[in-house]
């Protein structure tokens, strides 16, 4: 058995991780839209 500790700091980890991903995955988003629209500008 995991003592409850431990799977806490695992879960806040875990927590972190998935925020930097959505963090990480929104600004490449928004990146690809702005790039997309300068674009079509061109």
């Amino acid at each position: 058995m995991l003592r409850p500790r431990t799977i806490k700091e695992g879960s806040v980890g875990l927590f972190a991780l998935l925020g930097l991903f959505i963090i990480g995955g929104i600004v490449l988003w928004l990146r690809g839209e702005l790039l997309a629209i300068q674009a079509m500008k061109c």
